[in-house]
């Protein structure tokens, strides 16, 4: 999906203070990654999810998070269809009031250049996800970041 690019690029923030090692390893990474995005999904009400589309386990593009090129950061992204009776809008206020309430997440309502209004996470090791709300088409976009991992070896022409 276009969209989904375009709104995983429009995730990515530049980071202000020196990356840390977040995680061990990049199956780490994309273990708290999908964690947290499935607890997202979770509020939705039950029996409300039609669809849903995710990231492939595997992708080519990891982006660097410090210069010297040592640790990295996974990108993802999810597109999920629900039902016409499902209020998208009272799903991201529930996220925001539960998540809101941690003091390791920063979160802030934001609008794309195309109005689609997202709310963005950013967790204190630096995992980011951002929600992007289409209620009139009913789907719900997620696209984030794991925090930063080291690539031993690091090939840019390899998978990860």
């Amino acid at each position: 999906m276009m969209l989904t690019a375009g709104l995983l690029l429009s995730a990515c923030v530049t980071p202000k203070k020196p990356a840390v090692e977040a995680f061990p390893n990049l199956e780490a990474a994309k273990t708290s990654l999908f964690d947290h995005r499935n607890e997202i999904l979770a509020l939705l009400p039950e029996g409300s999810i039609v669809e849903h589309t995710g990231s492939p386990d595997r992708k080519r593009t990891v982006f660097k998070c410090n210069e010297e090129e040592t640790l990295f950061s996974w990108p993802s992204t999810s597109d999920t269809k629900v039902t016409l009776e499902t209020d998208l809008w009272a799903h991201a206020h529930q996220v925001e009031q539960e998540w809101g309430a941690r003091p390791e997440w920063r979160l802030e309502w934001d609008e794309t250049a195309g109005g689609t209004t997202n709310l963005y996470m950013k967790h204190e090791n630096g995992m980011s996800l951002n929600m992007f709300i289409h209620n009139d088409t009913h789907w719900l976009s997620i696209a984030g970041f794991t925090a930063c991992f080291p690539i031993p070896d690091y090939n840019r022409f390899s998978e990860y």
